[in-house]
């Protein structure tokens, strides 16, 4: 047993370095790399803690290449599989801890997406293990003092990471409430309050400066009032749910807690915290999306302490069942790492859906996210030559920002109003009709974008026109149209 945990551990790792070091940036993880330029308290989007990941590996290693920027999510994401063992032995036995660390590695939102993409989740994730690992020593030596600055120090850089992390915050003191009001006592739990509410601060400050705008964005985003209710919402979110737990481990994990989590050998006070650390995210996401179009990743924090709840549930009752879904899961997932990587390179399948509509190349192939962006640098860089601006249009145009403007230094900007360029409106682009300016408007077969739609360019003249293919397997699967204005 120990030599196929060593040996799904090690698969694991190579798995993520595979990524880390053989990918292109996709949509999001380029947007979050302009959280660099510049460093600050807070983002449009986001709070800081994804762009400190993005600092602390591109201040060691002196660059800014994809395998840099995703180093520290890589790192920290190996941590969290230590972590996954240690808290897991703590509350059950060796052997039950070495099968829930395996399922988790066999989740792609834990082992891919925050374990080796830039995604704020990468850091969320690593807190949320700290905060679980100090509470299970809190929670066996019943006393604050030991632990108590790694409660409050994890719930508030996890705050700065994702906002999700209130859950957990507030799911601590209620937990605290019903079987811990001795702790209300102690002076060690107030200074946690304190920790807790001064990470809040930078948040805050950010806010007040730039009028709420990243609060006003999120609210928009939930808010059901005047939204019809929408099944096609919530079976997208549901099925996203799934496909990013793996589906084999997210059946086996809700049935586990459904209909065996009474009979687990967690702790009755212990698998109380477990589910007021996760039910109740795990319900706003989807009660979200019944009115509203949600990300899947939204609920993903609340599977740790449900797979923590279900796996030593079902496995005295169903040992060899258990292992053998676990297994069918890890098999369910190499296959379709392999697949994704071949796709991504080779287009086996792909192509022919890039290829169906050859007005729009390449629209619907999620794979071109990730693919053919360092071609598209060696094919455009002579034709941007002496450009004073590059701009596209909306916040997922980053991409041409990381891997053109970086690359030639030449300045960019994002077209749209604040909620379509996100934190590119902060603060505003630079105007582009000075005069004998040079710019490129760029904009792609898949996610076109006329530049007729902005006015401000309209009354430019443009004086070039270039089309750049992207070919992959000797098949033009997207195009890039670039446009000269004067």
């Amino acid at each position: 047993m120990r030599s196929f945990f060593w040996a799904i551990t090690i698969f694991s790792v190579a798995m993520r370095l595979t990524l880390v070091l053989f990918t292109d940036l996709g949509v999001d993880e380029a947007y979050y790399w302009t959280y660099l330029h510049p460093v600050s308290i807070s983002y449009f989007d986001h709070p800081l803690m994804v762009a400190i990941w993005q600092w602390i590996s591109s201040t060691i290693f002196q660059c800014e290449t994809e395998w840099v920027l995703r180093w520290t999510f890589f790192m920290t994401g190996t941590v969290n599989v230590l972590l996954c063992y240690q808290v897991s032995s703590r509350i059950t036995d060796p052997n039950s801890a070495r099968w829930i660390t395996i399922a988790y590695q066999a989740s792609p939102y834990f082992s891919l997406l925050t374990g080796a993409m830039v995604l704020p989740d990468g850091p969320l994730i690593f807190f949320i293990w700290i905060f679980l690992y100090a509470f299970v020593l809190i929670y066996q030596t019943d006393q604050l003092k030991n632990s108590f600055f790694l409660i409050g120090l994890s719930l508030g850089l996890g705050f700065l990471s994702k906002y999700q992390m209130v859950f957990f915050t507030l799911g601590f003191f209620v937990y605290s409430l019903i079987y811990k009001r001795i702790w209300w006592t102690q002076c060690t739990f107030y200074l946690n309050a304190l920790i807790i509410v001064a990470s809040l601060v930078p948040v805050i400050i950010w806010n007040l400066d730039h009028e709420f705008v990243q609060w006003s964005f999120h609210s928009r985003r939930v808010n059901p009032v005047g939204h019809p209710l929408s099944m096609e919402f919530f079976g997208r979110e549901l099925a996203g749910e799934v496909f990013y737990q793996n589906p084999i481990l997210y059946g086996l994990i809700l049935y586990a807690v459904l209909f065996h989590g009474a009979k687990s050998v967690v702790r009755r006070p212990l698998k109380i915290a477990l589910l007021l650390f996760s039910i109740p995210l795990y319900i706003t996401g989807l009660g979200f999306s019944l009115f509203n179009p949600t990300l899947p990743h939204w609920t993903g924090p609340a599977f740790i302490p449900l797979l923590l709840i279900g796996i030593p549930a079902v496995f005295k009752p169903h040992e060899k069942v258990a292992i053998g879904l676990i297994t069918t899961s890890w098999i369910l997932f190499i296959s379709f790492f392999c697949l994704a990587i071949t796709e991504l390179n080779l287009g086996l399948f792909s192509n022919r859906l890039a290829l169906k509509n050859p007005k729009y190349l390449g629209k619907g192939d999620i794979t071109q996210d990730m693919f053919g962006w360092e071609q598209l640098h060696a094919k455009s860089k002579d034709f941007m030559k002496d450009a004073l601006l590059i701009c596209s249009s909306k916040w997922w145009s980053a991409q041409y920002d990381y891997y053109l403007s970086r690359q030639e230094n030449i300045p960019f900007a994002a077209l749209g109003s604040l909620s379509d360029v996100h934190q590119y409106g902060i603060p505003p682009p630079p105007a582009l009709t000075l005069p004998g300016t040079k710019l490129v408007y760029i904009t792609s077969s898949n996610h076109y974008v006329p530049y007729s739609q902005y006015a401000n360019l309209e009354s430019l003249h443009c004086a070039d026109t270039l089309i750049i293919p992207i070919i992959r397997s000797k098949d033009t699967v997207r195009q890039h149209y670039l446009y000269i204005f004067q």
